[in-house]
């Protein structure tokens, strides 16, 4: 789901390596819809009840993202990742989502990629 707020080259690290971001390249990026700097609860609830619902299963991949997954980008991420974290098998299944999520599919067909590969790794021996 990721795929569809954040940049290809922002969202593979954060899935493949768990890279963390601060507050304002999150908002930077599409990570986050807002930072509060004061009252967490009074803050967010401002912002919901003043902006419409975005749900992510309405928003598009953005076409750089389609474009970069197509073009090698994450074949490219799979090795990189592969050949730092040898034998694993996490890596393979976080592509196989961001294949699903930068393809031609629908978003719900998306969310089936990410439960069959989510069950796969929950029973798999490195879990």
């Amino acid at each position: 789901r990721i795929f569809r707020v954040a940049p290809l080259e922002v969202a593979l690290p954060m899935l493949l390596t768990g890279m963390q971001l601060k507050a304002d390249r999150a908002k930077k990026v599409g990570v986050v819809d807002a930072v509060a700097s004061g009252n967490v609860v009074d803050e967010a609830a401002k912002f919901a009840l003043s902006n419409p619902p975005a749900p992510i299963s309405k928003r598009p991949v953005p076409k750089a993202s389609r474009f970069k997954a197509r073009a090698g980008g994450l074949e490219m991420a799979l090795n990189q990742a592969s050949n730092s974290v040898k034998g694993m098998v996490a890596p393979a299944a976080i592509i196989a989502c961001a294949e699903a999520a930068c393809g031609n599919g629908t978003f719900k067909e998306g969310l089936k990629v990410e439960g069959r590969e989510f069950t796969k790794l929950l029973f798999s021996v490195q879990s």
